[in-house]
């Protein structure tokens, strides 16, 4: 089973932030408030909230270039972010904590082993679709859209069939290459 086994103690307890303290208010029995304390004295960190961090997906439309090729960009440049563990640390389990928040801990660092930064296309929609942590799906889709902007000022990129209604397509491009030199 995925659920945790602290999962049934946040069933029965209440927790409630009071931002003027910088404090967490835990209503609950004794046994219920000490395993919240304990995973707290562990958890209290932001790099360990930001692995904590519900991640949804984002999809990010292109209007000019292709997404297929803007998407292998992404790969290329954020490629650590995109493996397993992508470099953090697993949380530390301290000695003397309770069993169900070892376990808790353990199946946190398991989830923290996997990569930050997934990236697909959807070629129907021409878009991209990431699911990573808040700050860094900012950072990615600000770096999609400027390739994105890019790609319309991009020599080569845009081609275009113009068909001739009666002109010798020959004699027109000769025409052209007369007028562009000029």
């Amino acid at each position: 089973s995925s659920r945790l086994p602290t999962a049934d103690v946040f069933q029965r307890v209440k927790v409630v932030a009071d931002t003027r303290i910088n404090g967490l208010i835990v209503s609950g029995n004794r046994a219920d408030r000490k395993v919240v304390e304990e995973l707290l004295g562990v958890i209290d960190s932001e790099e360990l909230l930001d692995t904590l961090q519900q991640v949804t997906p984002t999809t990010v439309q292109l209007t000019s270039a292709s997404a297929k090729s803007v998407a292998s960009v992404v790969q290329d440049v954020y490629k650590s972010q995109l493996t397993a563990g992508a470099g953090r640390r697993p949380v530390q389990i301290p000695e003397g904590v309770s069993t169900s928040v070892a376990i808790m801990l353990q199946q946190i660092n398991a989830q923290a082993a996997s990569p930050i930064l997934t990236v697909a296309v959807d070629e129907i929609t021409n878009s991209i679709v990431l699911r990573a942590p808040i700050d860094l799906t900012t950072e990615i889709k600000a770096f999609i859209e400027k390739l994105d902007r890019d790609s319309v000022d991009a020599p080569g990129r845009r081609v275009r069939l113009l068909r001739l209604e009666s002109a010798n397509s020959k004699n027109l491009e000769k025409a052209l290459k007369i007028l562009m030199s000029k």
